[in-house]
């Protein structure tokens, strides 16, 4: 009964976190393409920076939980999430308005989907 019920919750806990990873990205997504747009980035190729950064992200994240699953060392998949997650707060930031509120704002996707992870892989 316990073993049911710990699946249960491991399986709506990991679709929780596909949908935060999603919606992090989309906005990640935006701010970045805007970012490299503002950057002097042609506007049919802004899209990549976000793309390659938070791509990245998901890419590494998944090492991550492919290497916990097979018990391998896991430190330097989360080296690259972790720098990932960094740059991708750091440049969100950089494209929020210059208040407190919108830069904290800002932040709050990467952030979330790195600690839901983090959880989730835990």
């Amino acid at each position: 009964m316990m073993q049911r019920a710990n699946k249960y919750i491991s399986a709506f806990s990991a679709l929780l976190v596909l949908f935060l990873a999603s919606s992090a990205f989309v906005l990640s997504f935006e701010a970045l393409k805007d970012l490299a747009k503002h950057a002097g980035v042609a506007e049919q190729m802004a899209w990549l920076y976000p793309a390659i950064i938070d791509g990245a992200i998901i890419i590494f994240s998944l090492s991550v939980l492919r290497a916990n699953l097979n018990r391998e060392n896991v430190l330097y998949p989360w080296v690259l999430v972790s720098l990932f997650t960094v740059l991708s707060v750091a440049l969100n930031i950089i494209h929020a308005e210059q208040d407190f509120l919108a830069r904290f704002l800002a932040a709050i996707p990467p952030v979330a989907l790195f600690l839901s992870f983090e959880l989730l892989t835990s």
